[in-house]
């Protein structure tokens, strides 16, 4: 299944994936699942279905950001959405797949981060999914949901200090081990400051994020008879002014 993680912070945008490439319950080894939109200062990351027909969905991606001449996030989520449905095939469809599309967009004159969810899963069990549909809905879900209620021009401001996160996948046990962290980060402001050291870069969120992952993925390789999450962790960041993979063991951004 993989597992995906989108974090909107007041420094930037980060995603973070597993590695993974299953064909059904079986490993076919390692893929990276974010894809840079660079005509759009933005990303895209992907969980669920591996393919559209029969191209793997990293090379499928590639290929439909080179021809696409879409220019906004919302007009690029929602042509990707008419040209999976059209090209995915309908056993890849009833396995379900879902997309982030992530970046930075001008609006009302400020230049504000902006998230799009592209899936046809028709819902969720419990941690689990129902089968996919047989057309892909588009949904932005930061703007027009989160924040709808808060000023373009306040968008900063509110976002200081607290960053949104939108995770698919793989969410048992993401989302208890995710919990467990962020308590433990809202405690340790009230310990010894010269001890402790307070994210405040985005690297430093970046870091955490990409620490959150590979926590569950060791989980998994511990504890669990499955493997639907693995082959390593990649991080990536977009801000304002570009692209960047994030080098964990120098802890610094590399423009892409």
């Amino acid at each position: 299944m993989t597992l995906i993680v989108t974090q909107i912070t007041s420094l930037g945008i980060v995603f973070c994936s597993d590695r993974r490439l299953s064909i059904g319950s079986h490993r076919a080894g390692e893929v990276t699942k974010f894809v840079p939109i660079h005509s759009l200062n933005a990303g895209i990351c992907y969980f669920g279905a591996a393919s559209v027909g029969t191209v793997q969905l990293t090379s499928w991606l590639q290929t439909f950001i080179q021809r696409s001449t879409a220019t906004t996030i919302g007009d690029f989520a929602n042509s990707l959405a008419t040209q999976v449905t059209r090209d995915m095939l309908p056993a890849q469809k009833r396995l379900g797949a879902g997309f982030h599309i992530a970046g930075y967009e001008t609006v009302q004159g400020f230049v504000v981060p902006t998230f799009w969810h592209v899936t046809n899963f028709s819902g969720m069990q419990g941690y689990g999914y129902l089968a996919g549909t047989s057309t892909f809905a588009v949904t932005e879900d930061f703007l027009q949901r989160d924040v709808a209620s808060i000023p373009v021009r306040g968008l900063q401001s509110y976002l200081s200090g607290k960053h949104h996160i939108y995770r698919n996948g793989q969410l048992f046990p993401y989302t208890q081990i995710a919990s467990f962290f962020g308590q433990l980060r809202g405690a340790l402001p009230g310990q010894n400051r010269r001890q402790w050291s307070i994210p405040s870069s985005i690297e430093d969120f970046a870091q955490d994020a990409e620490f959150e992952l590979i926590i569950t993925e060791q989980i998994f390789r511990r504890y669990s008879n499955t493997q639907p999450m693995g082959g390593g962790i990649q991080t990536h960041v977009v801000l304002p002014t570009g692209i960047y993979k994030f080098k964990r063991q120098t802890k610094t951004l590399q423009r892409v």
